[in-house]
This record gives structure tokens, sequence and C-alpha cells, in this order.
């Protein structure tokens, strides 16, 4: 129950540190790279999408703009009440407990993670063989990794790590 209360602080704490390092410019211009490459592994042509800790939706609003079914989690009203004003065409949602396993074709996760029982999470969000993308730093060499995704890239960045893993079944 302590780590539910303090995953909205964590969350902010994680979107802000994030936005006070890298400058914008750099920063959308490595996301949206990062967007365009998740969902050319989609191979669909309107891929649902979770995206966690959507914090300012512009993440979200290039996903909808790229044709993808967008659902978006942020623990933070404040950051939520943002996006939806920034792509009001998205789902927006304060908790992942709203999804059912095996919903998503894809997990954008930048950002939105303290730890790797995050990941294990969203695993069971995703249908057969969907994808995760984060980014991270140093996580990607721990078991848990290896045991559930086969990792189809990994590319370094000032953000830390990018990854595109598919679920093994």
């Amino acid at each position: 129950m302590e780590r539910e209360t303090k995953t909205p602080e964590i969350f902010s704490r994680v979107a802000l540190d994030f936005c006070a390092r890298t400058p914008l410019v750099e920063k959308r211009r490595w996301m949206e790279r990062c967007i365009w490459k998740l969902l050319e592994a989609a191979k669909k042509p309107s891929p649902k999408i979770l995206e966690a800790n959507c914090t300012d939706g512009w993440d979200t609003e290039i996903f909808l703009q790229r044709g993808a079914r967008v659902a978006a989690v942020c623990s933070s009203k404040e950051h939520l009440d943002f996006a939806k004003r920034r792509a009001p065409d998205a789902e927006f949602h304060l908790t992942y407990r709203d999804f059912k396993p095996e919903t998503f074709d894809a997990v954008w996760c930048m950002n939105a993670f303290d730890s790797l029982e995050f990941i294990s999470g969203f695993s069971l969000l995703l249908k057969p063989n969907g994808l995760l993308a984060f980014n991270c730093k140093g996580y990607f060499e721990n078991e848990l990794l290896k045991a559930n995704f086969k990792i189809l890239e990994r590319e370094s960045s000032p953000e830390g790590f990018y990854l595109i893993t598919t679920r093994k079944r």
C-alpha cells in the first residue's frame, strides 16, 4: 500500500528530472524517432498503444497523428488534464488497473517506472508477441527481463538505453 501512495510522486519526479536534463528539441527528435520504430515494429495500420506516464501528452499526440489508438495513463491528475487538452482523441486513465490482460499491441513506457515490477506488470497487458518500448539505465541486464522478453533493439541515448522487446510465449 505504501508503494501505491508513492507512485504518483515518483512518476512526477522522474518526468520532471528527464525534462530538466534533456533539451526539448533533442527530446522530441529522439522520442519521435523511437515512436516511429515502435509503430514500424508493430506492423499494424492502427495498433492499440498503452502510453505509461503520458505527462504533457506530446507522445500521445504523435501516436494519434500516426494512426495509433492510444490509452494514456498518468497518476498525476494535473499531467493528465494537460494531456487531455493536447490529445483529446485518446483514452485517459489514472491507473493501470482499468485494463484487462492482453489488451495492447504495444506499451510505450518512457521515464515511467522505478522498478522492474512495472515491466512485468506491463508485459501482462500485452497481446501475444506484443511490444514493449522503454528507456532506462542498466535494467536491461536483469534476468527477469531476459527471461520474459526477446530484445529486438537496444540504442544508446542521453536518456539511458532504449529497448524494444517482444513478450515471449
